[in-house]
């Protein structure tokens, strides 16, 4: 019978309990203990070795472990992207679409994966979107909400468009209108802001680990 750290269904299950463990091999603790695999397979044995099962409400607990799988995939899907996207192949346009939506959603759900992590375990101050909100930006003006983006305090009304003869494998410009015709134009790298990214949920799952280890002391 699987530890509580590892109630899950079907598939979903068997890969909770015995494919992450492939993490370990993947990556060398010894050159890159800092990956953000190794980092979430260190806090699952935090969270097993403090117990946190017991000390958690049932919705607390189920969002703690649908964040740590969500962290993971989406990982695997930005590193995929980045580890792919040399130029050299010869996509169609509608593949290129396909990644770059693709990506840029996967970054966003990591963030949000990130943050319900952290308040999960009651501890909402421990992530801090202002170094990642660039990221999130771009996702929503070119992928999320491109046609129409509403007037907000710090912003007018905008409308986006994806320059479709830039869109390559590392990056596209992105072209923005207001509502009284005034264009900028910004051009994204995503490997940059992958990189961004990366470094700040490591350090922020760092500061759960801690967290933990501080407020239920194994």
């Amino acid at each position: 019978m699987l530890s509580p750290l590892f109630v899950h269904t079907g598939e979903k299950q068997v890969r909770f309990a015995k494919v992450r463990l492939c993490c370990l091999l993947v990556t060398n603790p010894e050159t890159n203990p800092d990956h953000v695999y190794d980092l979430v397979l260190r806090l699952r044995s935090t969270v097993d070795e403090v117990g946190l099962y017991g000390k958690l409400t049932t919705s607390q607990w189920l969002v703690l472990c649908a964040a740590m799988d969500a962290i993971e995939d989406t990982q695997q899907a930005v590193e995929a992207f980045v580890a792919n996207g040399d130029g050299k192949e010869k996509r169609p346009t509608g593949e290129r679409y396909l990644r770059t939506y693709g990506v840029l959603q996967a970054l966003a759900v990591q963030q949000d994966a990130t943050k319900d992590l952290c308040d999960a375990l009651s501890a909402t101050d421990l992530w801090d979107p202002s170094p990642v909100e660039h990221v999130r930006d771009l996702r929503i003006a070119s992928i999320g909400h491109p046609t129409l983006r509403r007037k907000a305090r710090n912003r007018p009304q905008s409308s986006h468009f994806i320059v479709q003869i830039s869109l390559g494998d590392r990056g596209f410009e992105l072209m923005s209108f207001d509502s009284a015709g005034k264009m900028s134009s910004r051009r994204v790298s995503i490997p940059t802001l992958a990189s961004t990214q990366d470094a700040h949920v490591r350090v922020t799952l760092k500061k759960v680990m801690k967290h933990i280890v501080k407020k239920w002391p194994p």
